[in-house]
């Protein structure tokens, strides 16, 4: 074919592209959703990309709609996109337009809650930490210092949107802007909140076009529009939703709506149809009843309305991403696993309810009463492997020189405070892992006490374990006593690990490792503090140097924050499987360089962490430890199935 009858065929395919564009509408009528002038009953469920390797995106989009959804809601974290000021990364792991085109292959539509606040239960609400580098931030409000970096994130996010519009021929009919604003702020009282979303509107619909449905959501259990009003905008230019769970009627939801929606614009839609819940350390697992979630969600469906089922699947909160609630005195961290209880289980399976049923089943034996045409098929059950036991032979002890010396060095070294009080690790333009502090005692003592360490802090005096503690669950008091008194002039090493943000509340701001001055006995400790940034990336992590670990090691080499390493070998094809460190208490563990996230077994209730298929490989695969407590000897397992603690 010559060129010019290429182009020719080229501006043809684009005008028909465009011509089927300009005939695709997503509008609400008569308070109902319609698409291209016909009635569209979302059947909806929340799947969070940034919570699963690219790689395992299609198989899990292939299963919910298996289960009958014609709809996929997922949020984007601007922390996921944006993890440096300024540099944005939409490849990989973070390919938001690769996503979007396989919900689209797979004829989903989709809900995208663009935030920039959107979920609280992942880290920092879906910030970037580095925001908390100003010590004047005010987050969620019309304020320069949040507003500034929000235009240009929206810039940069919304020109990767605006293609997979659905009136551009893409698949996203409705964007949602904040989350749950309701119970953070108040529209209602508060001239900036009002200006806030104001202002979120108008950057969406500058960027995006005036077409696209702009949605809240937030929090009703009650029935009450109270959340409502406080954190949205009345009248037709935002659609007010409502999260009202499984337990409360869609009509109830509807009637909490029509306060704020216009005419007209009020469809019956519960954007968090809870399916199960999140887990915390410390606390028993989430597991909710099927037969009870199957049932509400018929009744509304019956009656026409839409639904958003929270979480369909769940995933994973890789790395360093888990969140957590509370603040000041009760600190709530969130697992790893961010299963949710949900009818697709974090390896793909199906979920299983309190009352021992099939979620998965008795998800679809509703919505397919509902769905327009024929459901998919469900894709073959994902492979795993017991890969047996790995011990690991090689160790390095965080605290050495040599260990400190690497790890900080991506900060051009450790620097020193001469203050007798501390700064978070914010401030040293550190993002994750744990900081150091290292200070020459003043005087004698055996009680240390911090205004608040964020989250929790081990003590090491002349090298030794002397305590450790942290606001979790409200179980710290705010002081320590040690194990042994500080000597006159002896060296102490506060290491402080950070276990995820708080993503909910009015305790947001919540910068890690301490940001006040360290009594010993009612006086300053020292007024000069080294400071060590461990960030732990594993390209840090990967050029330190082990060595072979001692037959009969001897406290208290135990008890020093040590990485520990081995490699387990896969001679045929990899699969995903689970791996249990029952031999350590709590840390973050690495898979061929990849942080799978952190285990806590003396806590729980999750025993064992899920190893996605990408991240395996044939042939030698590393495993890297980091045990901050104790370990009773370095052997780990691998495992077919998840484990939970009663």
């Amino acid at each position: 074919m010559s060129l010019l009858n290429n182009l020719m065929a080229l501006t043809v395919f684009l005008l028909v592209e465009k011509a089927i564009g300009d005939n695709r509408t997503f509008t609400i009528e008569n308070d109902k959703f319609m698409k291209d002038g016909e009635t569209f009953q979302i059947i909806s469920g929340s799947f969070h990309y940034s919570r699963i390797p690219a790689a395992g995106w299609d198989d899990r989009l292939k299963r919910l709609a298996a289960m009958g959804l014609n709809t996929i809601q997922t949020n984007v974290p601007w922390n996921w996109h944006e993890d440096t000021e300024g540099t944005f990364d939409f490849e990989g792991d973070r390919d938001l337009p690769h996503f979007l085109s396989l919900c689209k292959q797979n004829n989903l539509s989709v809900l995208l809650g663009t935030g920039p606040y959107t979920c609280p239960d992942w880290e920092f609400g879906g910030l970037p930490w580095w925001l908390l580098k100003n010590g004047g931030l005010n987050i969620r409000t019309y304020d320069s210092s949040f507003t500034d970096p929000v235009t240009k994130y929206f810039s940069k996010l919304h020109a990767v949107v605006k293609p997979h519009l659905y009136e551009n021929g893409g698949n996203v009919v409705m964007v949602q802007i904040e989350s749950e604003y309701g119970s953070f702020g108040d529209v209602t009282t508060s001239t900036k909140n009002a200006m806030y979303l104001e202002y979120l509107l108008n950057e969406t619909r500058k960027n995006l076009g005036d077409d696209i449905l702009v949605y809240t959501s937030d929090t009703e259990p009650s029935g009450l529009s109270t959340n409502m009003q406080k954190g949205s905008i009345k009248g037709d230019d935002v659609i007010t939703l409502g999260e009202h769970g499984s337990g409360i009627g869609f009509g109830t939801s509807c009637l909490a709506q029509s306060v704020m929606n216009g005419a007209g614009k009020n469809p019956c839609f519960d954007t968090q149809y809870y399916t199960g819940g999140p887990s915390f350390w410390g606390q028993s697992v989430i597991n909710s009843s099927t037969a009870s979630a199957a049932s509400n969600l018929d009744k509304g469906l019956k009656n026409g309305y839409s639904a958003n089922l929270y979480m369909a699947f769940g995933g994973t909160n890789l790395g360093w991403y888990a969140g957590a609630i509370g603040g000041l005195s009760s600190y709530n961290p969130y697992v790893t696993s961010y299963d949710y209880d949900a009818p697709i289980s974090e390896s793909g399976d199906h979920g299983y309810g309190s009352d021992k049923r099939d979620k998965f089943k008795g998800i679809l034996k509703i919505t397919s009463k509902y769905y327009d045409g024929d459901v998919p098929p469900e894709p073959e059950p994902e492979k795993r492997s017991d890969y047996g036991s790995l011990t690991l032979t090689e160790q390095t002890p965080l605290l050495s020189k040599e260990t400190l010396d690497t790890l900080t060095k991506w900060n051009n070294g450790s620097k020193t405070l001469n203050s007798a009080a501390t700064i978070p690790m914010e401030f040293f333009n550190q993002s994750f892992g744990t900081i150091l502090y290292r200070g020459i005692a003043r005087a004698t003592g055996d009680t240390m006490s911090f205004g608040y360490p964020s989250d929790r802090v081990i003590i090491f005096v002349g090298g030794m374990r002397q305590g450790a503690g942290g606001y979790f669950r409200s179980t710290f008091s705010g002081s320590l006593t040690l194990i042994n008194p500080v000597q006159l002039g002896e060296t102490v090493d506060i290491l402080v690990e950070s276990m995820g943000r708080i993503g909910s509340g009015t305790n947001m701001i919540d910068r890690k490792g301490l940001a006040s001055e360290v009594y010993l006995n009612g006086s300053p400790l020292t007024t000069t503090w080294e400071v060590f940034n461990l960030q732990l990336s594993f390209d840090d992590i990967s050029q330190l140097k082990f060595s072979p670990i001692p037959e009969n090691p001897k406290p208290p080499s135990l008890y020093v924050p040590t990485i520990f390493k081995g490699y387990l070998n896969i001679p045929s094809e990899a699969t995903s499987c689970y791996i249990e460190a029952s031999s350590f208490t709590k840390g973050s563990i690495w898979i061929n360089g990849v942080n799978i996230g952190r285990y806590w077994n003396n806590m729980g209730p999750q025993q064992r962490l899920y190893i996605y298929k990408s991240i395996l490989k044939t042939g030698d695969n590393s495993v890297h430890v980091l045990e901050y407590d104790f370990n009773n000897g370095t052997k780990v397992t691998f495992n077919t199935e998840q484990k939970w603690s009663a």
